[in-house]
Order: C-alpha cells, then sequence, then structure tokens
C-alpha cells in the first residue's frame, strides 16, 4: 500500500541533525502509519521519512503531521503538511507550512506558497541548504525535504 501522504528527508550535507519535534494525529480507525522517522538524520547520506494513509479517505479525511531536525548549531527547521477536512472528495487540498530558527529570528509556521505543488528553498541564514520539493494531489501530499551544504 502506497501512503498518501509523506515528508522525506535526504541529507547529503556534511551536518548530521537531531530530530527536534515529531507530531502526527495517528488515529488506528482512520489511517495508517507506514514509517517514523529515527531521532537523527545522518551526515551525507541520512535518509528519514514519516508516511501515512487514510484508511477511510473515500468517507472523511482530516489530519497533520511535522517533523523538525536541529543541527549542533542550534538552527533547526521544520515541515508540517496539514490535510483540511474533506468530505466524500470535496473540500480543499492538503498543503505545507515550514518553520525555521537561525540563530537570530525564530519563523513560526507559514505556508510559502499559496500553491502546495510550489517548491520551497529556505534561507541560507541556516547554514546549509534545505529545498521542498512537493508533489500534491487533491487528496494527498508528498513532501522531499533536500538538505545540502552552502555552495562555496
Amino acid at each position: 500500500m502506497s501512503a498518501d501522504f509523506s515528508l522525506t528527508f535526504t541529507n547529503v550535507s556534511q551536518t548530521a541533525f537531531d530530530r527536534k519535534n515529531l507530531d502526527w494525529g495517528e488515529d488506528p480507525v482512520l489511517g495508517t502509519t507506514h514509517s517514523i522517522p529515527e531521532k537523527t538524520l545522518q551526515a551525507r547520506v541520512g535518509v528519514q521519512s514519516l508516511k501515512w494513509s487514510q484508511s477511510l479517505s473515500s468517507i472523511a479525511t482530516g489530519n497533520d503531521a511535522l517533523c523538525e531536525w536541529q543541527a549542533s548549531n542550534g538552527h533547526w527547521f521544520g515541515v508540517k503538511i496539514h490535510q483540511p477536512v474533506q468530505i466524500l472528495g470535496i473540500g480543499t487540498a492538503p498543503y505545507y507550512l515550514v518553520s525555521y530558527y537561525d540563530g537570530n529570528e525564530t519563523k513560526d509556521y507559514y505556508q510559502p506558497s499559496s500553491e502546495p505543488g510550489n517548491p520551497f528553498t529556505f534561507p541560507t541564514s541556516l547554514g546549509f541548504q534545505v529545498k521542498v520539493v512537493p508533489t500534491a494531489g487533491h487528496a494527498t501530499l508528498a513532501l522531499s525535504v533536500n538538505i545540502n551544504d552552502l555552495p562555496k
């Protein structure tokens, strides 16, 4: 069974990240969790995912999930999927929000684009390059979050 929603973090930077926060509304009646990220996102080859499906999605859906990662310098970033309630496939499509702390400023979760299919790149003030690449549908959303070192 494929996941309706996913947050997949791929780290090819030289920085390892610790999971700062993980939250998702797991409901065994409405949803199935396929994978949960471990506590560390390893440097250079780290891949961690949160993936879940809605069991009764033909009737009703609605759920949120977020995952935040922190580097040893104290800077962190987070990505959240907001899944508005849909009944019988009618309603707003899911979208994503982002948040971060770059040492000077904390940005609470905000929607970087009104289009859930648009990519987003976090500010380089984090000390590394983080890009969200979405694949969006009316009732599905998969986010690939790619982490790289800053270009020299």
